[in-house]
């Protein structure tokens, strides 16, 4: 929450009549609310959003978008908030082109009262099934002659948002050498850091590593430990609440649990080192010539849990964004030959 220029949609304006550009004089937005988890009336909803603008790459088109009121969908529960973009600043499409139509707006910010924690919106181009709206909602004229001119627009709908108090965000930085690395009781592989957005608050929930490589021994998982990173030491250390077993050579995870104080993150990042004991069964012995790997990864975006704040309406069970790319390889390692 709080966040300006967030995308919330984008939508494409095709001009057919290869007569003359035409200019959109009149565009009706409505931001469709859906159910959730948290969110079990969206009667209940608040607007969450302010400050809607249509872009075309980095060029704004026109000026904010005027917000109309609330209406529902004609036959349907779902309850939807309307804006309109008016004609003191339309928008050209050129003749016989496609304008590919950016929505960016402003979600705002818990502290003003009028965002819904865990609301799901997603923002339409309006058509006739919905109450309250004019059967036309895009009107648009030839640029000179302005004659009515018909507008086809393709992906009128957009993805589906949640609004949430925080994004936490995670990064990572190994630990040691990459190659021909010493085996130790107490092996820091790799530092984990959470930030929450806008200097807000989050607790971290649950942590989940997977384990691969042929390293892995019997005793990987339990070895583990993440330990609070405090000025040059460490503080709290957790060992796993659960764990897979673990086979030579096979994959196991680890799984580390956090309770509402110890794992509030407040207003500035906090890093965990991710510390292994590798002696006896914590590996597997790299004998002769030979030399064995081990890796250590975040699997998917819910493999790491959180909650999107401290107070007020919070929502529970939040993972990473599912943009990322996962597994994410937060270690991985070639250990010395006869270690």
């Amino acid at each position: 929450m709080g966040t300006q220029g967030e995308t919330l949609g984008a939508y494409n304006f095709q001009e057919t009549s290869n007569i003359e550009n035409v200019k959109v004089t009149q565009l009706d937005l409505v931001d469709v609310l859906s159910t959730s988890t948290n969110v079990t009336s969206t009667a209940n909803v608040l607007p969450s959003f302010n400050s809607l603008t249509l872009w075309n790459g980095a060029t704004q088109l026109g000026n904010a978008a005027n917000y109309v009121g609330t209406t529902t969908v004609a036959g349907q529960t779902a309850f939807l908030y309307q804006f309109q973009f008016g004609n003191m600043s339309p928008f050209v499409i050129p003749r016989n082109t496609a304008l590919q139509v950016t929505l960016k707006g402003n979600v705002n910010a818990y502290t003003a009262g009028n965002v819904t924690d865990g609301s799901v919106h997603t923002f339409e181009v309006a058509t006739s099934s919905y109450a309250g709206t004019s059967t036309s909602t895009v009107i648009a004229l030839g640029n000179t002659s302005n004659v009515s001119a018909n507008v086809v627009i393709n992906g009128a709908n957009s993805n589906p948002q949640t609004v949430l108090q925080n994004i936490l965000g995670f990064s990572y930085t190994q630990q040691g050498a990459s190659t021909g690395r010493s085996k130790s009781a107490n092996d820091e592989l790799t530092t984990m850091t959470f930030t929450p957005s806008n200097s807000g608050s989050a607790v971290l929930n649950t942590v989940v590593v997977t384990f691969s490589g042929s390293a892995v021994g019997t005793s990987t998982a339990t070895n583990a430990v993440l330990a609070l990173v405090q000025g040059s030491g460490f503080g709290t250390q957790y060992t796993p609440a659960t764990t897979t077993a673990c086979s030579p050579g096979g994959t196991c995870t680890a799984t580390f649990t956090f309770t509402s104080a110890n794992g509030q993150i407040n207003g500035s990042p906090v890093t965990y080192a991710f510390v292994l004991n590798e002696t006896g069964n914590g590996t597997v012995a790299a004998t002769g010539q030979n030399y064995v790997s081990l890796y250590a990864t975040i699997a998917a975006s819910n493999s790491i849990q959180y909650t999107d704040g401290t107070s007020g309406s919070t929502v529970s069970g939040v993972g990473l964004p599912s943009s990322l790319l996962y597994p994410i390889q937060i270690f991985g390692a070639q250990f010395a030959q006869g270690s």
